[in-house]
């Protein structure tokens, strides 16, 4: 059985051979551990530029080969017990930026601004023809005024019969139900609900000099909690923003329909720039 450790230890070398790629220089310091990968910001010998490659280790995950921007290939992993595991990897672009944790976090960007950029982020998720699958603070990059939405390996298409959406999510973004309904075009919706109401609510304590922002909202931004969803209900019913506290209720709902969400999300947006 491969694991994230034996990953570790081949990036660990330094330079490594991947399948119709060739030599590639790993950054050791970049190596990160997820759910289902390891990954590492690298070097392709002959091409300008950094990448990210992402290595699977969770028999689940089956990438979609026909995604644009993402190279699918394979490298062989040889493990602690001395065989030799061929594992499927991604290689992509390297993006430069901070995840939204890391910037809520941070305390060093603008909480309205913030809240505003990813309103537009999840409209734009929600008007899309695929759903993501995966979406969590720490799969979302915030680079400069923009966010980007990364790590699309969960990506559901409406035209696959054979998908294993259903096998992702980061703790805390999953609806409670998902497992036991077939993947589709909504599941993106609980997580992007949660995100923003706590966003908007973290932007409320922002603005309102005599207050401080609670710092269970500040830290479940990352793993979100019963205490914290309702704390930030509860802001946005006393800032009288309604448009995120309707949001907000959308979390509660069995399973909110897409068009509903997106009717909402177009309104918080209109709201903030009024």
């Amino acid at each position: 059985m491969l694991t994230a450790v034996d990953i570790i230890n081949t990036l660990q070398q330094g330079r490594i051979i991947i399948d119709t790629v060739g030599e590639v220089t790993i950054y050791p310091e970049s190596i990160i551990v997820g759910n289902n990968s390891v990954a590492s910001q690298c070097r392709i010998r002959g091409i300008e530029g950094d990448f990210l490659l992402k290595c699977l280790f969770s028999p689940a995950v089956t990438p979609n080969q026909s995604r644009q921007s993402v190279c699918v290939t394979y490298i062989d992993i040889d493990t602690l017990s001395g065989d030799t595991f061929r594992t499927c990897c991604l290689l992509r672009r390297w993006i430069d930026g901070i995840t939204l944790d890391d910037a809520v976090l941070s305390g060093m960007y603008n909480y309205k601004s913030l809240s505003t950029s990813f309103d537009r982020l999840a409209y734009e998720i929600l008007s899309a023809h695929e759903a993501h699958g995966d979406i969590s603070p720490d799969n979302i990059l915030v680079c400069n005024d923009k966010m980007q939405l990364i790590d699309n390996d969960a990506t559901w298409h409406p035209n696959h019969t054979h998908n294993h959406v259903s096998e992702y999510g980061s703790p805390g973004f999953i609806h409670s139900h998902r497992k036991i309904k077939l993947p589709a075009k909504d599941i993106d919706n609980y997580p992007i609900a949660i995100i923003s109401t706590l966003l908007a609510a973290i932007s409320h304590y922002a603005t309102e000099s005599a207050e401080t922002i609670p710092a269970i909202l500040l830290k479940d931004i990352a793993a979100p909690s019963h205490r914290s969803i309702e704390l930030a209900k509860q802001k946005l019913l006393d800032a009288d923003d309604i448009a995120h506290y309707n949001i907000a209720c959308s979390i509660d709902e069995m399973f909110c329909s897409t068009d509903k969400l997106k009717r909402m999300f177009k309104e918080a947006i209109k709201s903030q720039e009024e």
